[in-house]
């Protein structure tokens, strides 16, 4: 397998970032605190992720993964109205328009709703009347009952629970949802520990 790093420049909430890509991992400079660097690690996953398309070979997620990957798709929902009503009133929200890159007719809008300690994005194609859920960063105090069970876990029994990971380092495992997309879930490891979940959907 091909091994190397590239390097991407990424604006959040106006301050730039720099995201440097090591051996399909992402190595994230700045911002310091949590969510951020969550936000941003998923936000940025898959531009971050073409590296690791080129050079590693999915496999097959077990039961498990899918399961746990339809269950939180399925709690949190794929628009704004479905996730306010699961989780209440966001603490702000924010918006950015997104041109199709298949049609620049379609001016599209990426939704974040930002609670204390989690995030939900809802990515919206109102030419199709559609939305979807782009990612949802779980944390200790912001989860669902697909998520209690996990957070907190250690590395070592999160394997065992769900199997071997796609990817794994000292602090990401990362499971793919299935063998046709590039929809992930990504468990941020402190202490040899579960600390969040992020669930994040390619949207092409």
């Amino acid at each position: 397998m091909t091994t190397g790093h590239i390097t991407i420049m990424f604006e959040y909430n106006g301050t730039r970032t720099l995201v440097i890509m090591r051996n399909g991992f992402a190595h994230i400079t700045q911002p310091t605190t949590l969510l951020k660097r969550l936000s941003l690690f998923a936000v940025v996953g898959f531009a971050v992720f073409a590296q690791a398309k080129q050079t590693h070979q999915k496999t097959m997620p077990s039961q498990e993964v899918i399961k746990l990957c339809h269950s939180i798709e399925s709690t949190v929902g794929d628009n704004v109205e479905a996730v306010t009503s699961r989780f209440g009133v966001p603490d702000r929200s924010s918006q950015k328009q997104d041109v199709s890159p298949h049609d620049e007719s379609y001016i599209n809008q990426r939704v974040q709703l930002h609670y204390k300690d989690g995030v939900v994005s809802i990515y919206q194609v109102p030419n199709a009347d559609k939305s979807f859920l782009e990612f949802a960063i779980f944390t200790p105090a912001f989860q669902i009952d697909a998520t209690s069970n996990l957070i907190g876990i250690s590395k070592k029994r999160l394997q065992e629970e769900l199997g071997a990971p796609d990817k794994s380092n000292k602090d990401k495992v990362i499971y793919y949802c299935s063998i046709e997309s590039y929809d992930l879930l990504a468990f941020t490891i402190t202490d040899q520990h579960v600390s969040s979940i992020i669930l994040s959907n390619h949207i092409d």
